[in-house]
């Protein structure tokens, strides 16, 4: 049966507060120091310098990514960018607003959300209420704006290229809803963009207008223009704390040394289980209820930044670049798919995390200790105290299966900001690892064009670009009959 591993290969790391505990993935330390050594030979360090310094590691775009910078305060034009988002958000809630609208999808969606459910879980005090939609579904859309009195709202509008086919859908609703109630939209539009051209031409008051820079991805967007609705709900104070927590792994990423690097160990570790011992799904397991929306947050994270089939230079990969990410919150998880970690015949790579508890905590105390018992469960496995019964094989499970415990301190903006900072420089290094460039999307590009010509066949019958498959869908829904069965 396996065994915990020795102390020796045991390796635990504390950054921004978190404890990140590897001592359970199955990783010689021979094998890290392969890794980090490749790591080295592959100019990491200099790869880590130029995302810091504003080189174009974005090859394919040819940018930077500046995300790291909208959250150092240090920088001149970080400072006025934050100050010019303080007066905006003040502003945005000043005329009687009670609750803010917040209308995105995708990396416009995601962080925003997480943030504001850990705030929430965290008991802080809001200014207004935040509401959230982000699809096409009129259910979702009803439910967004149950109870809400136009009259006090204010909406914002969130997409980077302006062009997002939901959110644009969204923003007509908005501004009929508004129409509607007697309300002149200019009042309440508000838009988070880098096309602000785009956003003015539809509508959006100038100074109502928030910009993006082109060099900040939308799944790294949260550090940025993006937290208007944020900072518009809960104030400057929980943001900024949010920024310097984020800030905070920023500086352990840069300065650790490789081999106590967290962010670098997270990277080796989600490689090595891919690539050699064939586990290619990644769950998250977070025991927070205001961190529910975690996994969600770095599926797109991980999988939209390393889900690519080439290298920079445009070369096949040689190895699998991204696992498949995907989790729910908590004890709920263990009642959901746990049984498949155990006993499926591959099983996957686990993030536990977890929250410690309050003293007096009971129920705190009891996640913590769920967290604690299932990564143990899954590192030492189980069998019968009896053997020699039928169905003994029934009852086992093999154990063997890696896993991170992240331990945070408690959920607070600051240790949120370096929970999520961590994730993203584990991209980063990841990346390196594989040869990809992290901070494009072009498989999402196309799948929004291909779906322009697809509604405008489902609307208005035109069938350009689809094929026989797709066409007959389309003919079906066009239809408006009742199917009949086989």
């Amino acid at each position: 049966m396996p065994t915990r591993p020795a102390a020796a290969d045991a390796i635990t790391v504390v950054a921004g507060q978190i404890l990140f505990d590897f001592s359970r993935q199955r990783i010689a330390q021979g094998s890290w120091q392969d890794a980090i050594d490749s790591l080295t030979q592959l100019d990491f360090p200099g790869q880590r310098r130029a995302l810091f310094t504003g080189g174009r590691v974005n090859t394919t775009e040819g940018r930077a990514a500046t995300h790291t910078q909208a959250r150092d305060h240090a920088l001149a034009i970080t400072a006025r960018q934050i100050e010019t988002l303080s007066r905006h958000a003040a502003a945005l809630v000043a005329d009687g607003v009670d609750t803010v609208l917040h209308l995105g999808i995708g990396g416009s969606d995601l962080g925003v959300r997480l943030v504001h459910e850990a705030f929430v879980a965290v008991g802080l005090e809001p200014r207004c209420r935040l509401r959230f939609a982000c699809g096409l579904d009129r259910a979702e859309w009803r439910e967004a704006l149950d109870g809400l009195d136009p009259r006090h709202c204010a909406i914002i509008v969130a997409s980077k290229s302006f062009r997002t086919v939901e959110t644009l859908e969204l923003l007509a609703r908005a501004r009929r809803w508004l129409q509607s109630a007697g309300i002149d939209p200019e009042r309440r539009l508000h838009a988070v963009t880098a096309r602000g051209d785009l956003a003015a031409s539809l509508g959006i008051a100038r100074s109502h207008i928030a910009l993006l820079d082109e060099s900040i991805g939308g799944r790294h967007a949260i550090w940025s223009a993006l937290n208007l609705g944020l900072r518009a709900a809960w104030g400057d104070a929980p943001v900024a704390a949010l920024l310097e927590g984020a800030h905070a792994m920023d500086q352990h990423f840069v300065r650790a040394p490789l081999a106590r690097n967290a962010p670098v160990l997270a990277a080796i570790a989600r490689f090595i289980n891919r690539n050699r011992r064939q586990l290619t799904d990644h769950v998250i397991a977070p025991y927070s209820w205001g961190l529910r929306s975690l996994p969600r947050y770095l599926q797109q994270l991980l999988m939209e930044s390393l889900g690519k089939r080439v290298t920079h230079d445009g070369e096949p990969v040689s190895a699998n670049p991204c696992s498949s990410v995907w989790g729910d919150q908590g004890t709920a998880a263990q009642h959901a798919f746990f049984q498949w970690l155990h006993q499926h015949p591959t099983g996957a790579a686990v993030d536990f995390i977890a929250v410690r508890p309050e003293e007096h905590d009971t129920a705190g105390a009891t996640l913590f200790a769920n967290a604690v018992a299932q990564a143990q469960a899954l590192a030492q496995g189980f069998r019968p105290e009896h053997h020699g019964d039928v169905g003994d094989a029934h009852r086992s499970a093999p154990g063997g299966r890696p896993s991170t415990f992240i331990a945070l301190p408690e959920l607070s903006p600051p240790i949120l900001g370096a929970l999520l900072s961590f994730y993203e420089a584990s991209v980063f290094a990841e990346a390196c690892l594989a040869g990809v460039n992290p901070f494009d999307q072009f498989g999402v590009e196309f799948g929004k064009t291909l779906a322009l010509d697809t509604v405008r066949a489902v609307v208005a019958g035109e069938t350009t670009n689809l094929d026989a498959q797709a066409l007959a869908l389309v003919r079906w829904a066009r239809a408006q009959e009742e199917p009949k069965d086989d």
